[in-house]
């Protein structure tokens, strides 16, 4: 057999499990030791950062950065750099769809960065380019930007100016510079002085206010015809809203003027302030209740000033208008007649300038028996044990220290006390309110509500918060609707993890690594167990950071009953991937110790997985050490192929093993 026979046998099974390597499972590594492959994802995105003066176009050395994966929601730092050490940072295996931020870390003193870079991949395999430029404190800002209102302008009887133009000040607007070839060169959100500094050059801007009630005056619009028409000096930008300008010998020949107007859609629809319309009626009729007392009330809970007073027989429909935005007001029933239960007030207010508000309080027929059936249990005190299936402490919380608001699928409210209200059959959402701020919902995936899960079964429903929805049918609530309530800081537990992160071939502690300790959410355990930690997989980070140079960190309150999942990883260019452990409490106080080992990208595993083969990594390595191992071609001559034409892994296996042996 000739050598090259031998690479090409063993290329292939490289290359049959590389071609793989998109869909098929990493693994991690339980606190057992036991082999557990990681969820399937589609990784493939790549983004070249670079962070440079805006001065000189050249590196900025010392600063750093990061960049950070679901900056709006659970926030995973991805990667951190030092632009000393890497001009422009390649960051491969992205996900698509996925939002990333590029953020400050550190910078030398006197740089500021304009703003924070947010950016997705919309396609398989795309790559981004980022160059983000920073500013020194102490550069003279050459472009100004000068903002005017042009809501109220209106040209003077002369034509010879305009009127009702206003500088506006107050406004923040959004620059967007571009380039001559159209590429994006900084970004800045200017607020009070508009001033910013831009090197020699010619480019595009684009100044929009950031409050989405204005618009920028573009060259097409009749008022800016008119304008261009009187003066032959002033300038709008184009239809897209983008104006040219040149930076020479580092000053800006003119003061940029952004004219901006408040948007005529949203000057009609504020016209009359905002604006209420207020009704009683049967809850199931939905026909007009007469002879309700009601009273409008302006700033309910403080001020508490009476608006109006009326009876509905005598104006079903109340009207008020020139109401404001961002203020509280409420309808009081002062009386309602007989054979009706109501509201005893309603509250609302309104989002926007302008916004209407249609009040329907909804009349409930009292000649019917109660029925909404919603419990609340205080889990305070609350003791479980879910290996002989035993708890006790559980409790009504007391009726004095909450109240029920139920809502129907139409959002229409009703007040529930003990006993009060019979509603129609349909499905309806409850909320709790606490009458005291000393209680908190349960937490449906903590230790309480898991081990309680055990023991009566994982369709035992604990919500998620003060809300649960239940549903009356034939005139009865069905089953029983329950909330769990307990009081702050009555959850609390003391199980402990002892974790270290250690470099697999040296045993000392893995240089730049991170740890997390996540909570994996209760139906996605198996899941963890099977596959790993998956993109889609739920869960709470309870604790994350820099391992310290000791490579060990004490993570403490952990929960028993609950499964964790510890990463470690490392941001030195040595390791390959991150490695996981499982971890579970079966009491409180329980302290456990776990070490994940990272092993470097030059390490040779050798073994073979469950399944009898070797990882893509292994692999690849064994094929590198093959062919820089002396001695070797005669060796390699010597093996078999089998009948495909591919080697036996546990041929090479013991081809390596024979040649270490050797050449010792």
């Amino acid at each position: 057999m000739k050598p090259n026979k031998f690479f090409s046998a063993l290329v292939s099974i490289v290359l049959a499990s590389a071609n793989s390597v998109i869909l098929a499972p990493l693994s991690c590594v339980s606190a057992e030791g036991e082999t557990i492959p990681a969820a399937e994802a589609t990784i493939d995105c790549t983004v070249n950062i670079s962070v440079v003066d805006i001065t000189t176009g050249k590196n900025l050395e010392g600063a750093v950065f990061e960049l950070e994966e679901n900056p709006t929601g659970s926030s995973v730092k991805f990667e951190r750099w030092n632009t000393s050490d890497e001009p422009v940072k390649t960051v491969n295996g992205l996900y698509t769809w996925e939002l990333y931020s590029i953020n400050a870390v550190s910078l030398p003193e006197g740089y500021i960065v304009p703003e924070n870079t947010f950016f997705s991949f919309d396609d398989y395999g795309e790559v981004k380019d980022f160059t983000i430029r920073v500013v020194p404190n102490s550069i003279e800002k050459n472009v100004c930007f000068y903002t005017t209102d042009w809501t109220d302008a209106v040209p003077t009887e002369d034509g010879r100016f305009f009127s009702g133009i206003k500088e506006c000040r107050e406004q923040s607007i959004s620059v967007e510079v571009y380039d001559e070839d159209g590429k994006r060169f900084t970004r800045e959100t200017l607020r009070g002085l508009y001033d910013m500094y831009l090197p020699d050059g010619k480019y595009r801007i684009k100044a929009t206010p950031t409050n989405r009630d204005y618009e920028t005056i573009t060259e097409e619009l009749d008022i800016a015809k008119t304008a261009m028409n009187m003066f032959d000096d002033i300038v709008f930008p184009d239809k897209d809203g983008f104006m040219d300008i040149e930076i020479a010998d580092g000053k800006n020949t003119n003061c940029i003027e952004i004219c901006i107007r408040m948007k005529p859609e949203v000057i009609e629809y504020i016209k009359d302030g905002c604006k209420a319309n207020i009704s009683v009626v049967d809850l199931y009729t939905n026909e007009p209740v007469d002879g309700v007392k009601l009273r409008f009330i302006d700033d309910p809970f403080t001020e508490r000033e009476i608006i109006a007073e009326w009876d509905t027989t005598d104006e079903p429909i109340k009207n008020f208008k020139n109401l404001w935005y961002l203020r509280w007001y409420d309808v009081e029933v002062v009386s309602a007649p007989d054979g009706y239960f109501i509201n005893k007030s309603t509250s609302f207010n309104f989002s926007n300038l302008g916004d209407t508000q249609n009040i329907v309080i909804k009349a409930v027929p009292n000649n019917e028996e109660p029925n909404v059936n919603v419990t609340v249990y205080d889990w305070t005190d609350l003791v479980v044990n879910p290996f002989d299936g035993t708890y006790e402490g559980s409790k009504l919380m007391d009726t004095d220290d909450y109240t029920l608001t139920v809502y129907d699928q139409h959002l229409n409210r009703f007040e529930v006390s003990e006993g009060n209200v019979h509603l129609p059959d349909g499905e309806y959402s409850v909320h709790l309110f606490y009458n005291q701020s000393e209680y908190n919902y349960v937490d449906n995936q903590g230790w309480k509500a898991r081990a309680v899960r055990r023991i009566l079964g994982k369709d035992f429903i604990i919500p998620e918060s003060f809300t649960t929805s239940f549903e009356i049918r034939d005139g009865k609530t069905v089953g029983q609707p329950c909330l769990f309530v307990e009081k702050n800081g009555s959850s609390i537990t003391n199980c402990t993890l002892n974790l270290q992160i250690i470099d697999g071939v040296t045993g000392k502690p893995a240089e730049d690594a991170d740890y997390r300790v996540i909570r994996i959410d209760e139906e996605f355990e198996e899941q963890v167990e099977k596959y790993g930690l998956g993109k889609d997989t739920s869960g709470l980070m309870t604790n994350y950071g820099k391992m310290p140079e000791s490579g060990v960190v004490t993570v403490k309150e952990l929960e028993p009953f609950v499964k964790y999942i510890i990463v470690g990883s490392s941001e030195s260019n040595q390791y390959s991937g991150e490695k996981t452990a499982l971890l579970t409490y079966d009491k409180d106080g329980e302290t456990k110790d776990v070490i994940i080992k990272l092993m470097p990208f030059d390490y040779i595993k050798g073994d073979v997985n469950d399944d009898g083969e070797l990882s893509v990594a292994d692999l690849v390595m064994l094929q590198k050490w093959l062919l820089n191992t002396t001695d070797s071609t005669e060796k390699l001559m010597n093996t078999d192929l089998n009948e495909d034409g591919t080697a036996d892994v546990f041929d090479l296996i013991l081809l390596r093993k024979e040649l270490i042996k050797n050449d010792k």
